[in-house]
């Protein structure tokens, strides 16, 4: 007699997606934890984009965010906007750097990394042949 017999089928894109966002959030949980500047903690957040009701997720460092909260403080206060971040490539360039040290340092965040862009392959591989 069979006592349990267990079906193995593909994820469902919804279920990839969900196991995405959870492995992009192990990630940034590691390098915030392991980061020394909180400026570049990445935080992520379900937005909506002008002229859309929509939500998307949308992961960006804290200074990046708390730079766009001041512009369109600054915009709405009526004065001239500036620019988001006249040196956004330069902080792109920093984060990019730490996270790369960390990687260097840290086999958990390694792991992570390679889980999340395992994950990331088989959604978008999925979603493709889904949608063509």
């Amino acid at each position: 007699m069979i006592d349990e017999i267990t079906v193995m089928g593909s994820q469902s894109l919804s279920s990839l997606r969900h196991d995405l966002v959870e492995a992009e959030d192990s990630v940034y949980a590691i390098f915030n934890s392991l980061n020394n500047d909180d400026d570049y903690d990445i935080i992520c957040k379900n937005e909506t984009r002008i002229g859309s009701q929509i939500l998307y997720r949308v992961c960006k460092a804290r200074l990046y965010r708390e730079a766009v909260a001041e512009a369109t403080e600054d915009y709405a206060d009526g004065n001239a906007y500036h620019g988001v971040m006249l040196n956004a490539q330069q902080h792109n360039e920093i984060l990019r750097e730490k996270m790369r040290a960390l990687a260097a340092e840290n086999p958990q965040f390694v792991e992570a990394l390679r889980k999340r862009l395992e994950l990331q392959k088989a959604f978008e591989s999925k979603h493709e042949r889904r949608f063509q």
